[in-house]
């Protein structure tokens, strides 16, 4: 506790976000990239018509990608991570473990973006860098304060401060935050594909 006339600043209910660089990520990516691929070729884009942003994606049959044969070791990956994000809260995963229930592939090209959103029905939410070209556009987190609070000028932008967050993409890099943190992706000019995978997991 402060000391008589000093202020002590605490930190109450601060937004988490796990930042992970995989280890050995461009052989796991070249797997990654090789399934993502054959997906392609044999699924239709599944936007939904609600999305606004001009993308490819299989959102639309989330648990495709789950039951691709190959991808167990990125599977593993994932859940070793979500275990950590949960131990890092004191959640109880003896008793109930995180357990992803969905994944899909995002693909973006130049100029397109997605939407501000946040993923309902699920607790931690993930992002995975497949391949992110020079320019892509980055991941913007929002806080959950944004919308219910007069906004003073500030001198310096800092973590305290901040209403919106961004994280440049970088392959091989997996972010995990609350399902309710709200999150969009910026437009990039870029050449090629800026790819992620994005999956939930409940508890």
């Amino acid at each position: 506790m402060a000391k008589t006339g000093e202020d002590n600043i605490q930190l109450l209910f601060p937004t988490v976000v796990q930042v992970s660089q995989i280890p050995d990520h461009e052989r796991l990516n070249a797997t990654l990239r090789d399934a993502i691929g054959d997906i392609r070729a044999s699924e239709q884009n599944s936007k939904p018509s609600s999305w606004a942003c001009d993308l490819y994606t299989t959102i639309g049959n989330p648990q495709r990608l789950l039951q691709y044969p190959g991808l167990d070791e990125f599977r593993d990956i994932i859940q070793a991570k979500l275990l950590s994000y949960a131990r890092t809260l004191a959640y109880d995963v003896e008793r109930m473990p995180p357990r992803m229930h969905e994944c899909w592939v995002n693909v973006y090209g130049a100029g397109q973006a997605q939407e501000i959103h946040l993923h309902r029905n699920s607790v931690i939410s993930g992002i995975y860098y497949v391949q992110a070209p020079e320019h892509s556009g980055a991941t913007l987190f929002y806080s959950p304060a944004a919308d219910v609070m007069l906004e003073p000028r500030a001198v310096k932008g800092n973590n305290l401060n901040a209403t919106v967050t961004g994280f440049p993409p970088v392959e091989g890099r997996m972010l995990l935050f609350r399902s309710s943190l709200r999150h969009s992706v910026l437009p990039g000019d870029f050449n090629g594909e800026r790819i992620t995978i994005a999956f939930n997991a409940v508890m």
